[in-house]
């Protein structure tokens, strides 16, 4: 969520044990290219040997579908397909009982099938990428 953090709290709960192995960012994601482009940040960031977890829940359908793509293709180059481990993805897609995004966004539609979702978790898990999704 594009809510900001105030980072002392943040750090606070984290056990001081671990805190040198994470990073805090607290800026709302963009898109391909955009100041705060996640895979951009990830493929400059982080080492083959760091264990990267992704876990993409924006309610943005248009910037998920940017990134997800990216995970998928690498076609601009990012890399971060090769440094993240693990992904958890809000899949948004249609059902015969629910056609459209959310109750609460009746005019847009799902980003595809369970199908397209099922698909997409294989081919990453074929990258060495263990995806899961929730709807």
């Amino acid at each position: 969520e594009a809510r900001p953090f105030q980072a002392e709290k943040w750090w606070d709960k984290v056990p001081t044990e671990v805190r040198h192995k994470l990073h805090f960012y607290n800026v709302p994601i963009s898109g391909a290219g955009g100041a705060a482009d996640v895979l951009l940040t990830i493929g400059q960031v982080a080492r083959p040997e760091d264990f990267v977890v992704l876990k993409l829940d924006i309610d943005t359908f248009e910037v998920e579908r940017q990134v997800v793509e990216e995970l998928r293709t690498n076609a601009r180059g990012t890399n971060a397909s090769l440094l993240v481990d693990e992904f958890f993805f809000e899949y948004h897609f249609a059902t015969p009982n629910e056609p459209t995004l959310h109750t609460y966004w009746p005019k847009r539609t799902r980003g595809g099938t369970v199908d397209d979702a099922l698909s997409l978790m294989h081919e990453l898990r074929a990258k060495g990428i263990r995806a899961h999704f929730w709807i």
